[in-house]
């Protein structure tokens, strides 16, 4: 599998929480750092990015790089090029296993916690 995720767990103020893989909390990281000014916080969309849920059903991995890393015009706007910026191309891998797990409904919005 491409991600591990694990939910249920409950902190101190009594709120769920679920712990991630490596992989997959890099991969958060990394789309709340670069990706969620435009497709919105948890993947879900706004008026000129996609609800990434929904597009991460169309693509395997290949797909995914492709896009990601060559940009991408749409019927609103244009995704630039991730190519270039090495914070983003080093990580297709990681983003990849976070929006999967997201868009295959295994981890709920919000901040995941890595395993110890």
């Amino acid at each position: 599998m491409l991600y591990s995720v694990e939910c249920g767990q409950v902190n101190d103020a009594g709120e769920q929480f679920c712990y991630v893989d490596r992989d997959t909390y890099i991969g958060w990281r990394t789309f709340h750092g670069f990706c969620s000014r435009c497709h919105a916080q948890d993947a879900l969309g706004s008026t000129f990015a996609p609800n990434l849920l929904d597009r991460m059903r169309e693509f395997d991995f290949s797909g995914f790089v492709e896009r990601t890393a060559n940009g991408f015009t749409g019927q609103v706007g244009v995704m630039p090029p991730w190519k270039d910026n090495p914070n983003v191309s080093k990580r297709y891998q990681e983003l990849f296993a976070y929006l999967k797990a997201r868009s295959d409904g295994a981890l709920p919005p919000g901040r995941p916690k890595k395993k110890p």
